[in-house]
């Protein structure tokens, strides 16, 4: 063939040897394709469509069948796992567990990060009495409480002076559980929270659990992961970590083998609890009231706190914090309203007016055995439920802004303190929020 012969005279010589093209023959098709046109008939398809829509639901419930099969075989031996982890913290009659406070610190220039932690070992023995022991940074016993959580009697030991303090005190630093004992939000946690199952964790060489609640998840701000470390081997909570690991895990954190230096800032991350141990042996005279032999005995009368004090105190909280009250009035991780921890790390000649007079309250108030004075003061001069801050953001010197309010036990009458450090009598009407008369 002549690869130059044009289109043209190409395709005249093709149809000359292929011939006429054939005309579609469409009822000729039909006839011979009757079952098929018969399928695109709109009765014909619909049943078709009903057909396979009742095979699809059939199908469907039968995966749902079986993924409500899988759903509870899973969950249920977790409940049930639940239910022997609240037995065994409602009856163990002893208890030892270990609690690992974390901080992270920073340089003077900002530049360096590092964590810091602190050890307790603590004891429990029904109803109601605790042990605990503290460690300086070589490991070695610095101090022990011991609490009678139903009277509030509390002895301390300094181990290192060989001093006793704070004999008669009334508020209990591990807690008030003179009638549940220490893990008695976990078992109610286990029994009313919604918990997710979040994964498994490495705790002692054994593989266990984690499950996840949320303390106040309605609420943005303050709510608060926890996780709780079930083993599924003996159903034992045997731990937990405050927040949980989606807010804080020291053993994933970028700086947690990074050098300590001194001085800088350091604020609260979190505490894990671990190496519980129930129904442990317990020695009854590790519980005892009476300072052992050797020890100087150092008797200080508990002053009351006075109004003057609280709002000393409210002050100085708000100096420190650039002139506004800070958001609560409590440490939570990551905040320390006093900024404690950050100003003791400083030297004295470092500290700004306003941080030295707050070093100098809260060592006064640790002295006499209290974490700062206004719990002491709500209990002392405040009706029960009455005492209500409101203070976030306030600027100290704001005259038409209520910091706190309180009910006060002799009079029966509000009493509130404003941003600019005055105290009146207001009635409830007159408060931000709702009252009970």
């Amino acid at each position: 063939m002549n690869d130059d012969m044009p289109d043209s005279a190409f395709e005249q010589k093709l149809h000359a040897a292929l011939g006429s093209i054939e005309k579609a023959d469409f009822d000729a098709w039909r006839a011979r394709h009757a079952d098929a046109v018969a399928f695109l008939n709109p009765v014909v398809t619909e049943l078709q469509q009903r057909k396979r829509r009742l095979f699809m639901r059939m199908v469907t419930a039968a995966v749902a069948t079986a993924t409500c099969v899988f759903v509870i075989w899973f969950f249920i031996p977790e409940k049930v796992s639940f239910a022997q982890a609240v037995k065994r913290i409602d009856n163990a009659k002893t208890m030892t567990w270990t609690m690992t406070s974390y901080e992270r610190c920073r340089s003077r220039d900002g530049k360096r990060t590092w964590l810091e932690t602190s050890r307790k070992a603590l004891a429990y023995r029904s109803p109601g009495l605790f042990r605990l022991t503290g460690f300086d940074d070589a490991g070695n016993v610095s101090f022990v409480e011991t609490v009678d959580g139903a009277s509030g009697k509390h002895l301390g030991l300094d181990m290192k002076q060989k001093r006793t303090y704070w004999q008669h005190r009334a508020a209990v630093p591990v807690g008030d559980y003179s009638h549940v004992g220490p893990f008695d939000w976990v078992a109610n946690a286990l029994k009313k929270q919604a918990l997710e199952f979040v994964g498994t964790r490495k705790v002692n060489d054994r593989t266990v659990n984690v499950f996840r609640w949320q303390s106040d998840p309605g609420n943005k701000v303050k709510s608060r992961s926890h996780d709780i470390w079930i083993d599924p081997v003996s159903k034992e909570c045997v731990g937990w970590s405050s927040p949980g690991a989606d807010e804080f895990d020291p053993a994933t954190m970028p700086d947690r083998n990074n050098p300590a230096e001194k001085g800088g800032s350091c604020t609260i991350l979190g505490t894990i609890v671990d190496g519980i141990v129930y129904d442990a042996k317990l020695d009854p005279e590790q519980f005892s009231l009476t300072p052992p032999p050797g020890f100087e005995i150092v008797t200080e009368p508990h002053p009351t706190v006075t109004e003057a004090e609280l709002v000393k105190w409210l002050e100085a909280m708000a100096r420190v914090n650039n002139g506004s009250f800070p958001a609560a009035l409590k440490n939570h991780a990551g905040f320390e309203p006093t900024r404690w921890s950050e100003i003791a790390r400083k030297k004295r000649q470092d500290r700004t007016e306003a941080e030295q007079s707050m070093y100098n309250l809260f060592v006064k108030y640790a002295q006499s055995g209290d974490n700062g004075p206004v719990d002491r003061f709500v209990k002392e001069h405040a009706a029960a439920g009455s005492f209500r801050y409101v203070g976030v953001g306030v600027k100290l010197g704001s005259a038409d802004r209520i910091v706190c309010w309180y009910k006060s036990k002799s009079t029966g009458t509000y009493r509130a303190v404003f941003g600019d450090l005055t105290v009146k009598d207001v009635s409830p009407k007159d408060l931000p929020l709702p009252v009970d008369r």
